[in-house]
Formats: structure tokens, sequence, C-alpha cells
């Protein structure tokens, strides 16, 4: 049974996205003969790997199966490691950073529709917006812009 603390660090790096999925796979030895060394930690086995590829250990085809990853995950991360330092190889947020189908057109155009309907339904609001824009939006978004008061990113009219 793991102990407390390897429970606790594998919830941190689950949480923050930097638990590497493929950990069992690893086979590269210093992850197989040293403690220290966490095959779960997506950082720290990006690190190994690509102090692994500078000191020319194996080929990078033979590093990226020792260590787990693809080759393109292994450039990207030098690329990153090279721009950003240590930083750069903590994971990123992945999908889009914020709603980006609510334009501020499209936040307009619902509010000229709520002003001339009050009462008109999420569903036609999403009809209307497909037909006369050619966007199409999942009804959640909407119904959180809708929550929010449809503030346009501009500050221009918002409510």
């Amino acid at each position: 049974m793991p102990s407390n603390s390897s429970q606790d660090k594998h919830a941190a790096l689950l949480f923050a996205d930097a638990l590497h999925r493929r950990s069992g796979d690893v086979s590269h030895a210093l992850f197989q003969q040293h403690a220290f060394f966490d095959p779960n930690d997506l950082l720290q086995v990006k690190y190994e790997a690509l102090r692994a590829w500078d000191l020319n250990e194996q080929s990078l085809s033979a590093l990226a199966n020792a260590f787990a990853l693809s080759r393109p995950t292994l450039y990207a991360a030098r690329a990153a490691l090279q721009t950003h330092g240590l930083a750069g190889l903590l994971p990123n947020k992945r999908g889009p950073k914020q709603a980006h189908k609510l334009t501020d057109d499209v936040l307009l155009r619902l509010r000229q529709l709520l002003e001339a309907d009050p009462a008109r339904s999420t569903p036609e609001l999403l009809e209307v917006l497909r037909d006369e824009l050619g966007v199409t939006i999942h009804l959640r978004t909407l119904e959180k812009a809708l929550r929010r008061g449809l503030h346009l990113k501009k500050g221009l009219l918002a409510t």
C-alpha cells in the first residue's frame, strides 16, 4: 500500500495535469534503480529525457520509448525548456481559454434579440444565431452568457 505522501503527490500531479499517463511504460534505468525518480511525475520524466538526449545516451526514438514519451513531445519539451526554462515543462491548460464564439457581434445580436422579445427561449436564440451569423454555440455556453448578462468584450453596451 502506498504511503500517504505518495498518494498526496499522485493526487497533486493528477490535479495539476502533470501525471504521466504512461508511467508504467517508463523503462529508463534512472526510474528503475532510484526511488527519487518518479515515473508518475511528467515534468521529471520530461526533464530526465531531455538530459539523456543532451548526453547522447541513445537515439531519440530509443529515448522516447524508454521514457514513454513521443518524439514530438520531446521536441516540444526541448523547445519549451530552451525558451521558458524549467517552467516551460509544466503542462499548459488544454482547449480554448475563453468562450471564443461569443464575439462582440454575437453578443450584440443576442442583446438585440432579447430587447425585441425578452421571452425568447435559449433554443430559439441559438437557431437565430446559426441562421443569421452562421455560429453554432452550445446551449450551456449561451446559458452561461445569459446569466453573466451578455457583457461585451470591448465593454460596449455592457449591462
